[in-house]
Formats: structure tokens, C-alpha cells, sequence
């Protein structure tokens, strides 16, 4: 019996998030600079928690080498 963890089904639409999080940080970011955007309004932006957010980077500065990189 081949046993697959539950999250495995769930991990194109992880992907997706983390590639949508990225691209409205990369928006934001270009439109009001680095310093002038908070994780809030990323989040509200995207009508998502920034819970969410903080599931794929720890902090802001994990966020902006990501769009960076």
C-alpha cells in the first residue's frame, strides 16, 4: 500500500499562492518602494490573511529577497 501524506494534493495550489504573493509584493514594492509597504497591505490586496503570507516567508525582509531573487 503506497501511503501519500494528505498536504501532497495541495501542493500545486501552494505553489500558486507563493507565485501570487510574489507577484502583488513585486507590484507594491515597484509602485511605493520597499519601505512604504506592509504586510497588510499585501495581504488585503490579495483578500487573504497575512497569516498566509507568513506561512511562506518568516518576515518582510524574507518577502522582499524573494521578489528580489
Amino acid at each position: 500500500m503506497f501511503f501519500q501524506f494528505p498536504f501532497v494534493d495541495l501542493l500545486p495550489q501552494i505553489n500558486k499562492m507563493e507565485i501570487t504573493i510574489l507577484k502583488k509584493a513585486s507590484e507594491l514594492f515597484i509602485k511605493y518602494g520597499f519601505k512604504n509597504v506592509t504586510m497588510d497591505e499585501i495581504a488585503n490586496d490579495l483578500a487573504i490573511s497575512k497569516k498566509t503570507i507568513y506561512v511562506y516567508y518568516e518576515n518582510k525582509s524574507d518577502l522582499v529577497e524573494a521578489v528580489v531573487n
